[in-house]
């Protein structure tokens, strides 16, 4: 087993915090997101781990920061297989190709790993980030699977790997609709990451809490969830998962029917990534406000003709009274003709925003799912049943047959 200097240590337990900035920083020979860091004399062992951390980094910098990268990140990772013959720095390829949406390519590079003889801490990442896979391809019995299998070497991996694996089992139970079970586990990992002193990923539980806690119609311990979840980042000054919470805040009030209260929020939310590059964000807390504001004029407009009806009723002024309930049922029919309307318009758009997305990556489905944050299943049972015409722009997955014929030995790293 390679023997780390305390510097690249220090950049593993920056990693595993998920402070990518830090272990940038303090990696030797680090000289930017895609770029293969310095030699500088090191041995082959040496610069094995560099080229595997240099290679995380990337993955994760550039995925924040909307950076593409091409194959860097992987070719540094085969790189550091072959120098270090190890089969630590595959099992981080697997998690790198899953990272990016190319769970078809994980999957492959993950199941090979287990195959081996490798480390327990290598072998719970493995099995933690297969389960993360399956996950996304919608196989929530085989993540499951996957989640108790890894369980059984939860004494190899730190606090905040065993918190991850609970987050990851939270998020399966809730997809399924068991959301007691979520609930238990999400909790089961809050604790790991408060044990662990990461305020970071006690957020993300608190902001899956709270959407856990909406689906249950607990409006309360929703609403505590979520003001958790925008205090931690509002602490680490993080304006993404931020704005996050705020939009989730607003979908617990539109929940609750408090419209006002709703729009509040959800403004709240746009304006924390209106001026940034996290598109896919903003547009989320977009849909969020312009669904509370269509909500809230339908609601007003109806509590006044309906006001206005009683009122009539009471007077015995009939003529009134339908002249309210003619307005009542011209804004239903009108509301339904927008909802219609909305709906294709959303299609066409859908149709459009998809075939862009399949040109921009050559036809790879897994990475056209990951560009438009839809699930891999879900997106190709999309493309299958309402854009058929879309099939004949997909490519099938070239494998990196290079990769898994690397050999391993006895001598294996630690995995961060």
């Amino acid at each position: 087993m390679l023997t780390l200097s305390n510097k690249e240590t220090s950049v593993s337990g920056y990693c595993e915090r998920g402070d990518y900035e830090s272990a940038a920083q303090a990696l030797t020979g680090w000289r930017g997101i895609g770029i293969r860091p310095a030699r500088d004399g090191a041995s082959d062992a040496e610069f094995a781990e560099r080229l595997q951390w240099a290679a995380i980094i990337t993955v994760e910098l550039s995925l924040k920061k909307q950076i593409p990268i091409g194959d860097s990140a992987r070719d540094m990772l085969s790189e550091s297989a072959r120098l270090s013959q190890s089969v630590v720095p595959l099992v981080w390829l697997g998690t790198c190709y899953h990272r990016c949406g190319e769970y078809g390519e994980s999957s492959v590079i993950l199941e090979s790993c287990l195959e081996r003889d490798i480390d327990p801490a290598s072998r719970f990442l493995a099995l933690r980030n297969l389960a993360v896979v399956r996950e996304c391809q919608g196989r929530y019995d085989a993540a499951l699977d996957l989640i108790s299998e890894a369980e059984q070497w939860l004494g190899h991996a730190s606090l905040v790997s065993r918190g991850k694996l609970y987050l990851e089992s939270g998020l399966v139970h809730r997809l399924r609709n068991e959301l007691d079970k979520a609930v238990a586990e999400y909790e089961k990992a809050d604790q790991y990451f408060e044990d662990a002193g990461n305020v970071n990923y006690e957020g993300a539980v608190s902001l899956n809490l709270a959407h856990v806690f909406l689906q249950k119609d607990d409006y309360l311990n929703a609403h505590v969830r979520a003001q958790r979840a925008v205090s931690i980042f509002q602490s680490l000054g993080d304006k993404l998962h931020c704005a996050q919470a705020w939009d989730e805040i607003a979908r617990i009030y539109l929940a609750e029917n408090k419209l006002e209260n709703a729009e509040r929020a959800a403004r709240q939310a746009i304006a924390l990534v209106e001026g940034g590059d996290q598109g896919q964000v903003l547009a989320e807390c977009l849909i969020t406000h312009g669904t509370i504001l269509g909500k809230r004029a339908f609601t007003q407009a109806s509590e006044s003709l309906e006001r206005a009806s009683a009122i009539c009723a009471n007077l015995g002024d009939e003529k009134q009274m339908h002249a309210a309930n003619e307005q009542l049922a011209r804004i239903y029919k009108d509301y339904r003709e927008v909802a219609s309307v909305i709906a294709a318009g959303l299609g066409n758009i859908e149709r459009r925003v998809i075939k862009e997305s399949l040109t921009k990556h050559s036809g790879v489905l897994s990475k056209v799912a990951t560009d438009l944050g839809i699930p891999y299943e879900a997106l190709r049972k999309k493309i299958s049943s309402q854009f058929p015409d879309l099939s004949m722009e997909r490519c099938p997955i070239k494998r990196r047959k290079s990769v898994l014929s690397t050999k391993p030995n006895n001598s294996h790293k630690r995995a961060g």
